[in-house]
């Protein structure tokens, strides 16, 4: 299994982490749905943050009523949502 470092993250690679093949077996494993809380990490560095030890940023799919979608974006321990 050969992991490369990415900046972002798709649904099917966190999905893919969840099963255990991102890490190998016995590793880090991210959960899967309904407990995966986000669709796709869209930043991910080992820098930055508010105490410099990297920060993440990602996004969850909200489908709305009358087919309304809305991303809210996982930002520094909150979700940002658009126009808020």
């Amino acid at each position: 299994m050969n992991f490369e470092r990415q900046s972002s993250y798709e649904r099917a690679e966190l999905l893919a982490c969840g099963h255990g093949q991102m890490f190998g077996e016995g590793n880090a494993h991210l959960p899967l749905p309904p407990m995966l809380m986000f669709d796709r990490i869209t930043h991910i560095s080992d820098k930055g943050g508010a105490y410099g030890k990297g920060e993440v940023i990602a996004e969850l799919d909200i489908v709305g009523r009358g087919g309304r979608d809305t991303v809210a974006r996982w930002v520094q321990g909150k979700y940002a949502l658009p126009g808020r």
